[in-house]
């Protein structure tokens, strides 16, 4: 027991140097971000207004499917945060995040206008150091080279490389994880993520960590809680407060898949562990950034977190209060369009036919009922968060991605056949 208790200390101990560190390396990576120069940055935000001009908020590719709308009002956010004057020290800058914006303006028209009109000069710097906006630490630096249509492309070309990635170190492992994996990521939709910054941290983060994990055997018990554990730590980072349970899911149902031959009692403790590390790698680090804007800049960041946790937790915004049963109507609205029904149904059909042809024979595997757990990690995110579910459905439609793959990896676990399946 002594041993026990001087491991989980140690582990402890281990993790919150950790996580000091990565705080440290954070604000420096922000520091670093805010001395590039502004007048190139500014050149080019204006140089790529176009697209907000014939796109922005309501433009989506697909209409009426959700999926297919990229989040430009947060783009233009983005924008306007790496495209914002020195207002102050660099240290000041880099902890407050000020976007550039003009009252009663949205930032899109606010970028519309001082850079179609050419009247900066009308535009004000705001407040916005509750997130760590870690984007920026490679979106100012592009941006001082080329445009937003610019970085798209090389945006789609590195998260295809990643997910290309990611398939073949699946296809080593275990062929029957990639159908699961597949289907997540065309419901993540890699269009979209490629036209949008918002949606692309999350999204390329779930593959480098799972790529990672499986290229160097990290999906051991000892070893998967740590990749979970910065997995959470680069989310808060980089990520505004998109679908982070994706980061967390995936790895963790290919993780609980691949060990489904060391016992029921092993797996549970590792879903255990490996979601207590990424929450506590994703809560640290941004409590990380709340306490230092406080000391930095004092900006009562701390206060306003608080209140914003609040709201989220209680579903209580102004008058209105969301109810669980409301969320869950809201977010499975967006997904009833036909085209994941029609991949759905050649899923099945597919699967019927190799049971029919005796190409694969069903047995029940206990890990099955493990992935179907967290398959409803999503459901459990949607309760603890009500008000920011509710209000933001597009945003929060995308953490059944981890849903879509529980599922289809719960399924094919109880598929066996070595020369057709795996």
């Amino acid at each position: 027991m002594n041993d026990y208790r001087k491991n989980i200390t140690r582990t402890a101990l281990k993790g919150l140097a950790a996580l000091l560190i990565f705080i440290v390396a954070g604000t420096v990576l922000m520091i670093a971000a805010y001395c590039f120069p502004v007048s190139m940055i500014q050149k080019h935000t204006g140089e790529s207004i176009d697209i907000l001009e014939n796109e922005y908020e309501y433009y989506g590719y697909a209409p009426r499917v959700s999926t297919s709308y990229p989040d430009h009002y947060t783009d233009a956010l983005m924008l306007s945060m790496a495209a914002a004057p020195r207002t102050g020290s660099v240290i000041y800058d880099a902890m407050n995040c000020g976007p550039l914006f003009i009252p009663s303006f949205s930032y899109g028209e606010t970028l519309m206008y001082i850079f179609g009109e050419g009247q900066i000069d009308e535009a004000f710097v705001g407040s916005y150091p509750r997130y760590w906006h870690g984007y920026l630490i490679w979106l100012k630096p592009m941006l001082t080279v080329m445009t937003y249509s610019e970085i798209r492309i090389l945006a789609m070309c590195f998260q295809l490389a990643l997910l290309f990635w990611a398939l073949y170190e699946l296809r080593k492992k275990d062929m029957r994880l990639v159908p699961g994996f597949f289907f997540a990521f065309l419901f993540l939709n890699p269009i979209t993520t490629a036209l949008s910054i918002q949606y692309a941290s999350v999204y390329c983060i779930t593959l480098i960590m799972t790529a990672i994990m499986l290229h160097f055997d990290l999906f051991t018990d000892e070893k998967c809680p740590w990749v979970l554990f910065g997995g959470g730590i680069a989310v808060a980072f980089f990520d505004f407060f998109t679908y982070p349970v994706v980061a967390l899911g995936i790895p963790l149902i290919i993780s609980v898949f691949l060990s489904s031959d060391q016992g029921l009692g092993r797996n549970i403790r590792k879903i255990l562990t490996g979601s207590f590390a990424y929450f506590a790698g994703y809560a640290g680090m941004w409590g990380g950034k709340w306490i230092t804007a406080d000391l930095l800049i004092k900006s009562g960041t701390i206060r306003d977190a608080i209140n914003e946790i609040f709201i989220d937790a209680t579903g209580a915004e102004d008058k209105a209060v969301y109810t669980i049963p409301y969320v869950y109507r809201q977010i499975l609205m967006h997904i009833t369009h036909k085209s994941i029904v029609i991949i759905a149904f050649i899923f099945l059909a597919v699967l019927a036919f190799l049971l029919i042809r005796k190409k694969c024979r069903i047995k029940p595997d206990i890990t099955a009922v493990l992935l179907l757990v967290i398959s409803l990690y999503p459901f459990v995110w949607y309760a603890v968060v009500k008000q920011h579910s509710a209000t933001m459905t597009r945003m929060e439609q995308r953490e059944l991605a981890v849903t879509i793959m529980g599922i289809v990896s719960a399924v094919l676990i109880c598929l066996k056949r070595d020369d057709i399946i795996g």
